[in-house]
């Protein structure tokens, strides 16, 4: 296994993970910046642009906060992937099954 031909499980189980870390990392944090801006709305009735930059500050402070717990998240959610839809096995046969030269 060379550093550009990784396994095809490898490359399999590190897509689903990414996109699950980044599903759960921009739905977490957008979540949290929405709920902190209803909670302070009335306080920003200044201009339009101080809500923006609001919203913007606080998701940008929700990334920093929430990235280990997407991380932990993604891969929980991957591996009750692999168990729930008997993904295992297929990957025991990969790496059991191997070419002899």
């Amino acid at each position: 296994m060379s550093i550009f031909r990784p396994k095809l499980y490898f490359v399999y189980l590190a897509k689903h993970y990414l996109k699950n870390v980044l599903a759960i990392l921009f739905g977490l944090s957008f979540a949290f910046a929405a709920i902190d801006y209803f909670q302070h709305a009335q306080k920003l009735s200044i201009s339009g642009s101080y809500k923006i930059l609001y919203i913007y500050y606080m998701w940008q402070q929700a990334l920093g906060l929430l990235y280990p717990l997407a991380i932990v998240f993604a891969s929980d959610y991957d591996q009750d992937g692999i168990y729930t839809y008997e993904y295992h096995g297929c990957f025991t046969c990969l790496w059991v099954q191997q070419k002899k030269s």
